[in-house]
């Protein structure tokens, strides 16, 4: 199939599916259904996630003996299609001790992304994106 014919085929989808107020389909059960497939959807992610920030926590502590690394706390965890996103809480430190800690961090993640696919079974592991969040110093 060439392109032209992906996007006539593709434009006709969209146009069998789309509603109209005169094909005998109530707007008001097809909103419904969406919202419903929505929030089953997000409540998949989020009982993902809090799984998946469970597995990256433990991995942290496991993976490496530098206790900067192990003091790291995750925030939180979302599930953003192919990409979980993790925040993690760094100690306080100053800018190049935890730009240090950020490229130490990143060098780790494919060991978490390994580590996150023998801990939660899952028939595709999402790509890992870490963020460090640095922590306040008490003045």
């Amino acid at each position: 199939m060439n392109d032209s014919s992906r996007a006539a085929a593709r434009a006709f989808q969209r146009a069998a599916t789309d509603t109209k107020n005169d094909d005998g389909v109530d707007p008001r059960h097809v909103a419904r259904r969406q919202q419903h497939h929505r929030r089953k959807t997000n409540t998949h992610s989020l009982q993902y996630g809090k799984a998946a920030g469970r597995a990256v926590e433990s991995a942290l502590f496991g993976l490496s003996d530098d206790p900067a690394i192990q003091s790291l706390t995750v925030i939180d965890a979302k599930l953003e299609g192919a990409v979980l996103t993790v925040n993690l809480l760094a100690p306080p430190l100053t800018w190049p001790e935890l730009a240090a800690l950020e490229a130490s961090v990143q060098m780790l993640a494919p060991s978490l992304r390994a580590a996150l696919a023998a801990e939660l079974q899952r028939k595709r592991t999402p790509h890992v994106r870490l963020r460090l969040v640095p922590a306040l110093a008490d003045e």
